[in-house]
């Protein structure tokens, strides 16, 4: 089994969040599955785009949204030739506009197909990001048109967050690892932990997560904290040790190795070579 993959994502254009068209002319094109903190926003402008959900498949049509909510595994695969807008906006931003509401009292629905508002926001924001010279008053009108959306979706497709009783089914128990790490890896947590939470045994939990992520659980683990303490390192002035702290990692040391495992550099350098004052 191929492992699951944590994305990363990065905000473009200055904004504090990430918009962008892409263009496929391969039916073969398929972006395996993966998972990130950041609400995904896909609107199909021409095609249509096949979408796995949780192991279960979804086509997303022409003039059809379909949200995807922080935490979910996904994949997508591009079947015929296509025109797809995507928003990706960060979990702490969208925490922040919801006063913390956010995937505590409600989340977003799905599939929105055929709705007037979402398709006229999502074309112009198509029409905007498109520009590859984009002014102030473009960037202004860019957050304003994103602003204008997530408020459509907090006032006409948002639901609440229902309590779920524990499956065994991957899917389903991979989404709820995901959740509780992302809402406790500052913590220290343990496989231990997953299992005395969720009510199995540490070896019955090891053999989900390493089937249903494709990972042992401390290099999941590892990896959220590691996004977290690149978020900190690149978009704060904290030090490296506050920020290894604060990101969960339990010494500088295990921060060290881990970084420099997966970007090759010590922090300190990534940041002297990467961070413009």
């Amino acid at each position: 089994m191929q492992p699951l993959q944590h994305e990363i994502i990065y905000s473009n254009l200055g904004l504090p969040f990430k918009a962008f068209t892409f263009h496929s002319n391969d039916s073969k094109r398929t972006i395996p599955q993966h998972w990130h903190n950041h609400i995904e926003i896909l609107f199909c402008l021409s095609g249509n785009l096949k979408l796995i959900i949780n192991a279960k498949p979804y086509l997303l049509c022409t003039n059809n949204a379909f949200v995807i909510n922080s935490n979910i595994i996904h994949a997508s695969n591009s079947p015929v030739n296509n025109w797809i807008l995507c928003i990706q906006l960060p979990y702490s931003w969208i925490s922040t506009l919801t006063e913390n509401q956010y995937n505590k009292n409600f989340i977003f629905q799905s599939k929105i197909n055929n709705c007037d508002k979402i398709t006229f926001y999502m074309k112009t924001i198509a029409l905007i990001v498109d520009n590859s010279n984009l002014t102030i008053i473009d960037k202004i009108n860019l957050r304003a048109q994103i602003l204008l959306l997530i408020k459509c979706l907090v006032s006409n497709f948002s639901r609440p967050v229902k309590l779920k009783n524990i499956k065994t089914d991957d899917a389903e128990f991979a989404n709820l690892v995901i959740r509780f790490v992302g809402e406790h890896f500052q913590e220290n947590i343990s496989l231990s932990t997953i299992s005395k939470h969720f009510g199995y045994t540490s070896e019955y939990c090891s053999r989900l997560i390493k089937k249903s992520l494709g990972n042992n659980f401390k290099d999941f683990l590892n990896s959220v904290r590691l996004n977290n303490a690149y978020n900190l390192l690149t978009r704060s002035n904290k030090s490296i040790n506050e920020i290894s702290y604060e990101s969960g990692f339990q010494d500088y040391r295990n921060f060290y190795n881990y970084f420099k495992k997966i970007y090759g550099v010590s922090p300190s350098i990534y940041r002297a070579n990467n961070i413009k004052n």
